[in-house]
């Protein structure tokens, strides 16, 4: 079914039953694959590379998937390290040493090592995952407040980016041209808000409500040098590229008719 051809609200439901939400089964198979993984990693891995515990963020960590789309990351919160600045200078060597763990692991292939990770892909239980493996400080988690790693992240040279990651538990809710999953649920939360918080709702109304939205400038709730609206570390979003799409939903016949559904949603 094409997703334009929708319309009504059961027509809208079904489409997300069918294509959107995730399938259980997959879901559970990469969550089966994903936690042994993790499993190795909190019992296996010793060292600076000993992690104090292991977060789990992404779409797939969130629960937040949709169907046919979904990313992991792991986060090793390390144990030897209270400063993010030293665990830069030992980063490239981490990273080697993780390679090492993860080939001994023997159930994940190796697809690349960026400056701050190691990527890899679980096969098992018909389905097949990548994850970004991430060593950080958790700082959060040692007593360090998010007003004090704020302070630290406006120093000058400070590597905003692996601040960003020991803020990674916060966030309870890589570069492409059309905004993160991250970004459009912040956008969806904020037109829920506006809405009154209903726990039950017109999803058609819903969709109008989130596609009528002026565009908005969108900082991460738990982290103000995340630029949520212009994109992580020199990317840029196609904010046109979303809008010309929302204005082709308004214009069918399941959203053209609806007016005022900002705060009202029933």
């Amino acid at each position: 079914m094409d997703v334009y051809s929708v319309g009504s609200e059961r027509e809208l439901n079904g489409f997300i039953d069918r294509y959107v939400r995730p399938d259980t089964v997959f879901q559970t198979s990469c969550n089966t694959i994903v936690d042994r993984l993790v499993h190795f990693l909190q019992n296996n891995v010793s060292g600076r590379l000993r992690p104090r515990r292991v977060v789990k963020s992404g779409s797939l960590g969130k629960g937040t998937a949709v169907r046919g789309k979904s990313d992991i990351d792991l986060v090793l919160m390390l144990a030897a390290y209270t400063d993010v600045e030293a665990l830069l200078k030992d980063i490239k060597a981490l990273l080697a040493e993780l390679q090492t763990y993860l080939v001994r692991y023997g159930e994940a292939r190796l697809e690349r090592v960026t400056s701050y990770s190691v990527q890899v892909e679980l096969t098992g239980g018909g389905v097949t995952q990548s994850v970004d493996i991430l060593p950080a400080v958790d700082l959060l988690e040692i007593g360090v407040i998010p007003k004090e790693i704020y302070d630290k992240m406006s120093r000058p040279g400070a590597n905003i980016h692996e601040y960003s990651v020991t803020l990674g538990p916060l966030q309870s809710v890589k570069n492409r041209k059309w905004p993160s999953s991250y970004t459009l649920e912040l956008v969806i939360l904020h037109a829920w808000n506006q809405a009154g918080k209903p726990e039950s709702f017109n999803m058609a109304h819903a969709l109008h409500a989130v596609l009528t939205l002026s565009p908005p400038y969108i900082m991460d709730p738990t982290n103000p040098y995340n630029d949520m609206y212009h994109g992580l570390f020199d990317t840029a979003w196609d904010w046109e590229d979303v809008a010309m799409e929302a204005r082709a939903w308004l214009r069918k016949p399941l959203l053209c008719q609806l007016r005022n559904t900002r705060n009202r949603w029933q």
